[in-house]
């Protein structure tokens, strides 16, 4: 389902503008646009107070505090606390777009006015979706170079 995310992500991204001063302020929506890919090969358990990527033997953990992965931990509040909150960001969004999705594509087969009705809400998930996508890839770069065993568990391929 994710990767028909990013596909529908991509491709409506030129079309829709955000409509506030605020959020556009705070998130330019032509951003979306480089989005080309984005893999999660990694199982995600993100109850409590971490959240646990697993794959086989493989395990990354992330706190407000630290980031373990594997043998190698790093103990950064400051990029282990956003990115937390970056990854809760991405859960939320990640369970809430397929729904808006779902009711929108219903909607264009009904009639004009629900079409009209359910197009916010599309919107608006479709817009969350791509900034929690560029801000988990922001912040696993800043992960990365500070921690080089660190291999990020949500791969966003964006364009050059």
């Amino acid at each position: 389902m994710l990767r028909s995310a990013t596909i529908v992500l991509a491709a409506c991204a030129a079309g829709f503008l955000v409509s506030t001063a605020a959020e556009a302020q705070s998130f330019d929506p032509r951003r979306c646009s480089a989005i080309r890919d984005v893999d999660v090969p990694y199982d995600i358990n993100g109850e409590g107070q971490a959240i646990i990527f697993t794959r086989g033997n493989e395990r990354i953990t992330v706190s407000d505090r630290s980031i373990v992965a594997g043998a190698s931990r790093l103990d950064d509040p400051a990029l282990a606390g956003p990115y937390l909150a970056s990854l809760r960001r991405f859960m939320a969004s990640s369970r809430r777009f397929p729904v808006a999705a779902a009711n929108f594509g219903r909607s264009v087969a009904a009639d004009r006015e629900r079409t009209r009705a359910e197009t916010p809400g599309f919107l608006g998930a479709m817009r969350d979706m791509c900034q929690s996508l560029i801000e988990v890839s922001e912040v696993q770069a800043r992960i990365k170079r500070a921690f080089p065993a660190f291999a990020p568990p949500i791969r966003v391929t964006l364009a050059n």
